[in-house]
């Protein structure tokens, strides 16, 4: 599960409870850090944007403010991949 999901599900469980205002900080925190991260990395987006979104014909879409994971070397882009229904049934190749 995504660390969004965790902090928003304590946020969800805690409504009612004393500690609803600590976990509202978390969140608020996490997606301060998301937001960094997508500021810090936005050269490497737009890279992954030039280098696979554009040329897949649409098989492949980077959002406006995507997901990115700092790794060593490099950053990891959050995409969406199209998988036509007759591929995913057969578990074939949707491009040949």
């Amino acid at each position: 599960m995504l660390r969004i999901e965790e902090l928003a599900q304590a946020t969800i469980a805690s409504w009612c409870t004393s500690g609803l205002a600590e976990c509202v900080t978390e969140l608020g925190l996490h997606l301060h850090e998301l937001r960094g991260d997508r500021i810090a990395f936005s050269q490497e987006i737009e890279r992954a944007r030039a280098i696979y979104a554009q040329p897949s014909d649409n098989d492949i879409e980077i959002d406006d403010e995507p997901f990115v994971a700092p790794a060593s070397g490099g950053v990891w882009v959050a995409a969406w991949l199209w998988v036509p229904k007759d591929a995913a049934a057969q578990g074939g190749d949707a491009h040949g």
